[in-house]
């Protein structure tokens, strides 16, 4: 099952427009996106500005008294840093929308609701601002859930709100219009049709749906019954790449060691798939209790090799105190650029045809950039009977 938290920060974009922009702090502002209000700070709220009004019916209510800035993903950049970069610490997998919300990947905790109630108290702690929350199996149940959170429960550290467990009850009682995957003409035909609540829609059989829907029957059946499940879109930071290892409570450093190696390996082949270099490296230690240890480093140099990673895996981990077993390890490699050559790996098979096919396919990549016939596998060289003979003379008598 997937745990999917949805976080957006209500204000926060219309703080950084008036801290940027010094349109000062007692002044209404509105945040535009697309015609209709994406954000807006207290003093707007007030006068009962709310989210997805359009500008005509909010310049009515403002009587023009209040800034109205448009929405520009540059003027705000630093507002989705300031609410994301907290969720780093506790998931790789961050879809991010604009710079007032995004969506956070928790399906890989054992503790999905006690690392969403630990993470949304940092947020908080970070912005200081009313938060809209929700968490379900699926990015979109997550977003038609969300709701205002009380303050105190995120000082307190507890989870602020009901997440969905049991999709096909919660859906259950809502109008057919809150079903988003479904196209809006066909939410509006289920209307025509009678279908109000989703509960209607979920006694339907898939048939009876199919002759009003054709092939869109299926879907309109599984999203009324809670069983699409959408799924995040990692993309921030920007160029992330990650890797896992479950060890499963061990204390043996070897078999730790180990498991380092393997996901260096693992980063540096996507390296090269990507053709990506990496600048920084951070890694997660989950251990036996649930408490993470976490180390990061900006690198001098961007890295791309196994070897290079390792070795700054394996200096992180021994600035980490480690006082307990560990369950799993987590490495990140962030910001990552396009590499200054092309990279490939050469790696050996089991057997002959194994390795000449992978020697093949390497050759082939390079040679559609340098040209046919540009690299040679050194085997391929055909020396002269003297360069032959002088080669073993000096193999013989060691002579340079």
């Amino acid at each position: 099952m997937q745990y999917i938290l949805y976080v957006r920060c209500v204000g926060l974009c219309a703080r950084y427009a008036v801290q940027t922009l010094g349109l000062g702090g007692d002044r209404a502002c509105v945040i535009l996106h697309s015609g209709q209000v994406y954000d807006a700070n207290e003093n707007a709220i007030k006068r009962q500005i709310t989210f997805g009004m359009p500008l005509k019916e909010t310049k009515v209510i403002l009587h023009g008294d209040a800034a109205f800035i448009e929405y520009k993903p540059e003027l705000f950049e630093s507002a989705r840093h300031h609410l994301l970069d907290p969720c780093l610490k506790y998931s790789d997998q961050i879809e991010s929308g604009l710079a007032a919300e995004g969506l956070v990947d928790l399906s890989g905790h054992p503790e999905p609701y006690d690392i969403a109630s630990t993470l949304l108290t940092d947020v908080y702690q970070q912005v200081r601002l009313p938060l809209i929350v929700g968490l379900a199996p699926s990015v979109w149940l997550a977003k038609k859930s969300a709701t205002l959170c009380d303050s105190r429960a995120l000082e307190l550290g507890i989870l602020p709100i009901e997440p969905i467990s049991n999709a096909r009850e919660w859906l259950k009682s809502k109008p057919v219009s809150l079903l988003s995957p479904i196209e809006e003409s066909d939410r509006r035909k289920l209307h025509h049709l009678g279908f109000d609540q989703v509960g209607q829609v979920q006694r339907a059989s898939i048939s009876q749906l199919e002759a009003q829907f054709p092939k869109r029957g299926a879907l309109i059946h599984q999203v009324a019954n809670g069983k699409y499940c959408d799924s995040v879109r990692a993309n921030y930071p920007e160029r992330l790449i990650s890797a896992t290892a479950a060890l499963g409570a061990s204390e043996n450093f070897v078999e730790i060691d180990g498991a380092l190696l393997k996901l260096a390996q693992d980063l540096a082949e996507r390296l090269c798939r990507l053709d990506y270099q990496g600048k920084t490296v951070v890694l997660i230690v989950y251990l036996e209790s649930g408490v993470q240890a976490r180390a990061h480093k900006k690198l001098t140099r961007s890295v791309s090799s196994a070897t290079s990673i390792y070795v700054g895996l394996g200096q992180l981990f021994k600035g980490l105190d480690i006082s307990e077993p560990v369950e799993r390890i987590s490495v990140q490699l962030l910001y990552l650029t396009q590499a200054t050559s092309r990279q490939s790996v050469l790696q050996l098979g089991q057997n002959d045809s194994d390795a000449q096919k992978h020697i093949a396919a390497t050759l082939k990549r390079i040679e559609s950039t340098h040209g046919t016939g540009a690299v040679r596998v050194a085997s391929s060289f055909q020396f002269s009977f003297n360069q032959q003979v002088l080669t073993e003379w000096k193999r013989v008598t060691s002579w340079r």
